[in-house]
């Protein structure tokens, strides 16, 4: 048989025309996806409107679109207008619907549909686990009559994430097979209860492992601290990825193992962003700022992480100034480097930030508040705090627990303790935090009293103190002298709420015996301490010892704090302070000689006030103000009347 020449020809083109049209077809749907992946819609809507030819995947991808980018009034637009939908169609918008919470229009797409697939029925499914409503999802889990490993593994989720760990085994060990994806589900639900005994005992029954079964299970070992087992596994581990290496590293840094999480580092094949990020800020925590800007510098590829952590750096050792410059630099700044600086800068500085943190059009959030409202607590300025509480009210975060504390404290701090206690009182949802920031007020102002029965009202409630209650309690008590009911509290810290005292506990402790004159027993306390103390409980010790006039043991604690650490401003003072009372002058010089040897300056003392919006600085010995004589004729009238009033 002869076939024409012009036939073959045409069939060869309508081939080609063919092939070409599915090409562009296929080029087209995947950009429509790129675009909504990067979030540019008008782009993605574009190419979809200038197609002269759609197919169903074109439409598909339409509504899969919208719904990742929350979009689902538009995806059901879509729906609507899509002239031939498959399986795909109905399951990503019911998928959209769920992830909106709106699961009765979600519900009712799915009933409507009359061809489901497994991965319909567990769209659903997954849409009342991650919603919360485990009855609806169980009773739908009972009508699947074909289920997969992901049926299985979405409801045994959903148990975990309710804390209902025996429905869940009891769903594990209906499980009529022996699948990985399930397992891995059950060893991630045990690692986020903290139960490492039936993660270690399922870990060692599974037939079939993964990556990411080794990778839950380090991850777990190293929560809990145990590193040596998590490096065992890490090395007894068949084949690596980037993330387990990364989990390795992460857990020696939260351990504060840096030099591990080094070696471990080095010795990693590829490393991603998330790595670099990791090591740099160990070396963060463990405050090494110079090696962490080492590795910063070295990276191949930097994001804000890099950036906020070096920046976190600088602000952690009080380097404000070159935070600054080194904020300037940042190329894209978002809400936490904003937070990061604005928290760092306990001055009217914060404030200039926040006014310029809003001109970018970054909102705020309940870390800016507080850091903010803390600033105001700080310098006392009781103007600036009304108006955060003002901003806070507007951008919806005066719920948030933390805000309400920081307000307390700011409130408090400003002398408005009326104010304090109706925020306190008209806050429904209490916590500890809040609680602890009512103590610390009462505390702040002298009422020991009040902080003992607002300890007392707050455990009747069933809240649980932790050690920031009892540092509130242990400095009201210091600063009212009870030394009887201070002791109390600390006893009770262990015997009856197993909290272990820290440094700043015994600096209490130390402070109202000797504030007390009790300055024997808080020396024999200070030698028998099992935490180091920080330098300015050695400074309240001191100055104790000078009111009281206990010189030789003034003398004792001053010669230790000589050979045990270094000589800062106001232990230095005190030292000279208590040599020139007993007269020993040649002694006195010599300190402030060391002093000066050393550039150790103490701080000009100062305080300010707030009117009319205004803050006036006083600072020590500055006769520049332009009311001076005004101001020393009110001190005088102020001394006066202090004097007649005892």
């Amino acid at each position: 048989m002869i076939i024409p020449v012009i036939h073959v020809k045409n069939a060869r083109f309508h081939l080609r025309f063919m092939c070409s049209n599915a090409n562009s077809l296929f080029q087209s749907n995947t950009k429509i996806t790129r675009c909504f992946r990067n979030g540019d819609i008008k782009a993605a809507l574009h190419v979809f409107d200038e197609m002269p030819v759609k197919n169903t995947v074109t439409w598909n991808c339409m509504i899969s679109g919208f719904v990742k980018n929350g979009m689902v009034f538009d995806a059901r637009k879509v729906f609507d207008e899509m002239p031939n939908r498959n399986v795909v169609s109905w399951t990503a918008l019911l998928d959209g619907y769920a992830k909106c919470g709106r699961l009765d229009e979600s519900r009712a797409l799915f009933d409507a549909m009359t061809d489901k697939n497994v991965v319909c029925w567990n769209a659903m499914l997954s849409g009342y686990v991650t919603n919360g409503r485990m009855d609806e999802a169980r009773s739908l889990f009972d009508e699947i009559l074909v289920k997969n490993s992901v049926t299985w593994a979405t409801v045994i989720e959903g148990w975990f994430r309710q804390g209902r760990v025996d429905e869940a085994r009891n769903l594990f060990d209906d499980c009529p097979f022996d699948d990985v994806l399930v397992n891995n589900t059950m060893l991630v639900g045990y690692a986020e209860m903290g139960d490492l005994e039936s993660l270690w005992t399922l870990f060692g029954t599974m037939r079939e492992r993964d990556v990411a079964s080794w990778t839950t299970v380090i991850r777990c070992f190293t929560k809990s601290g145990k590193m040596v087992m998590a490096g065992k596994l890490f090395d007894d581990m068949p084949a690596k990825d980037v993330i387990v290496w990364t989990v390795m590293i992460q857990g020696y840094v939260q351990n504060n193992q840096i030099e591990d999480a080094r070696k471990l580092f080095d010795e990693m094949p590829n490393r991603d962003i998330v790595v670099w990020n990791s090591i740099m800020s160990g070396y963060v925590k463990n405050k090494n700022l110079e090696q962490a800007l080492e590795f910063f510098n070295k990276m191949p590829k930097r994001n804000i992480v890099s950036w906020n952590t070096i920046l976190q750096g600088y602000v952690q050792e009080h380097d404000m100034l070159n935070a600054r410059i080194f904020f300037n630099k940042i190329p894209r700044k978002d809400q936490t480097t904003w937070n990061i600086m604005i928290c760092g800068f306990q001055s009217g500085e914060a404030f200039h930030l926040y006014s310029q943190m809003l001109l970018t059009r970054i909102k705020p959030n309940q870390v800016t508040f507080t850091g903010l409202i803390s600033v105001c607590g700080s310098l006392a300025v009781h103007g600036w705090g009304k108006a955060m509480h003002s901003c806070a009210i507007k951008y919806a975060y005066i719920n948030d627990a933390t805000v309400v504390s920081s307000l307390i404290s700011m409130y408090s701090k400003c002398g408005f303790m009326d104010d304090a206690t109706i925020i306190f009182e008209t806050t429904i949802k209490k916590d500890t935090v809040l609680w602890n920031a009512m103590i610390a007020a009462h505390s702040y102002h002298g009422s020991a009293l009040n902080a003992l029965k607002l300890f007392s009202s707050m455990t009747e409630s069933g809240y649980q103190p932790d050690h920031l209650t009892f540092l509130g309690l242990l400095t009201g008590c210091a600063h009212s002298g009870m030394v009887k009911e201070s002791w109390e509290c600390f006893k009770s810290m262990e015997e009856n709420w197993k909290i272990h005292p820290t440094s700043e506990h015994y600096a209490c402790m130390i402070d109202v015996l000797g504030r007390s004159g009790m300055l024997t027993e808080a020396y024999e306390l200070v030698k028998q301490l099992p935490v180091e103390l920080p330098s300015y409980t050695w400074e309240t010790l001191l100055s104790c010892c000078r009111v009281h006039e206990n010189f030789e043991l003034g003398e004792l604690v001053g010669r230790k704090l000589v050979g045990t650490r270094d000589l800062n401003a106001g232990i230095g003072v005190l030292r000279s302070k208590i040599y020139a009372a007993r007269g020993m002058w040649d002694d006195a010089a010599n300190v402030r000689t060391l002093l000066a040897h050393r550039g150790v300056r103490k701080d000009v003392a100062c305080s300010w006030i707030e009117l009319k919006g205004r803050v006036f600085r006083f600072v020590y010995n500055d006769r520049s103000h332009s009311e001076l004589e005004e101001l020393h004729k009110m001190l005088e009238n102020l001394s006066a009347a202090m004097e007649i009033y005892g």
